[in-house]
């Protein structure tokens, strides 16, 4: 599970799972991190929240 996976996925229940796990700060292999992803992939404003 990453955060690139999990923005392509726009599953609200993945997220919340996801956000308990992942550390939000860990950029990938291109710099990103999660909640830039989210941002990039328009993600719901609840992914965000969470």
């Amino acid at each position: 599970m990453n955060g690139k996976d999990i923005s392509k996925s726009k599953d609200l229940d993945m997220v919340r799972i996801a956000a308990a796990v992942l550390n939000i700060n860990e950029p990938d292999e291109r710099g990103r991190t999660p909640l830039m992803l989210f941002l990039t992939n328009r993600m719901p404003v609840q992914a965000i929240s969470y």
